[in-house]
Order: C-alpha cells, then sequence, then structure tokens
C-alpha cells in the first residue's frame, strides 16, 4: 500500500510539472519558431525563378537589348512578363525564351509594343510552357 501511494503522489507530481512546463516556456523571451511550410518554400523558389528568368532574358542575343525594360514577376511558377517592348517579334521571343525554362508553370506575356494601328497592345497573352518544350512554335492563348 505504501510503495502504491507513493507511485501514484509521483505521477501527480510529474503531471503537475508537465502543465506547469508550458506556461513557463510562453512567457519566456524566446522568439517564436519558424513556420517551415510550404508558402516560405514558394516564395524562395519563386525569388530563384525570377532570377533565372531575368538572366535568361539577358543573356538572350535577342531579348538582351530589351532585358532592362522587361519586368518579371512570379507567383507559383506562373511568370508575368509586363514593359514596353520595340516590337511584337521581341515580346514573343521572350515569351519563348521563358516558357522553355525549367520550373516555369505557364507564361503570362503582357508585354506591350507598338500597334500597327498605333497604340500599344495591351491584351495578356497566356502560353502553357509545354507547347514550346514540344518543339513546335509557342502558340497563343488569348
Amino acid at each position: 500500500m505504501k510503495r502504491r501511494c507513493r507511485f501514484i503522489l509521483g505521477l501527480s507530481a510529474l503531471a503537475g510539472t508537465l502543465s506547469f512546463a508550458p506556461c513557463v516556456v510562453a512567457q519566456t523571451n524566446a522568439p517564436a519558431p519558424i513556420h517551415s511550410g510550404a508558402p516560405l518554400k514558394d516564395e524562395a523558389n519563386d525569388t530563384a525563378l525570377t532570377r533565372k528568368v531575368q538572366a535568361a532574358l539577358a543573356r538572350d542575343q535577342d531579348t538582351s537589348g530589351a532585358a532592362d525594360a522587361i519586368h518579371v514577376q512570379t507567383t507559383g511558377g506562373v511568370v508575368t512578363l509586363t514593359g514596353d517592348v520595340a516590337a511584337q517579334a521581341i515580346a514573343e521571343h521572350a515569351q519563348g525564351v521563358v516558357a522553355r525554362l525549367s520550373g516555369v508553370r505557364d507564361v503570362v506575356n503582357d508585354l506591350k509594343y507598338p500597334h500597327a494601328a498605333g497604340g500599344m497592345n495591351s491584351s495578356p497573352i497566356v502560353v502553357p510552357p509545354a507547347a514550346a518544350i514540344s518543339g513546335g512554335t509557342p502558340t497563343a492563348v488569348q
């Protein structure tokens, strides 16, 4: 009986200590743990992909002159190109360069260029990268 009483008393003391420990930890000035979930990883991947796109546009012979005018934004692997370029051919070529890069899910080409009737083309063009990878000419989907 004495042994059983000590065992129960020991368990009660342990339970009391464990219930008090979270309160002590919560009151310390320790920084909150960093969440290692997908949103932070996606942001890092998007940032890296943006840099990769910018570098590819700067290296490409046909888009290097316009690389500073092409703004790149990446969200969830979808790359959006904005800015003003000199010709439709440059806008389409830039789109193809980006679509061929690994990690790119889609390309939204919102590059503006002088239109034949004057003014700037403002309708975005979305191209799945599979069209560019398959070896065929990328086709615009509007």
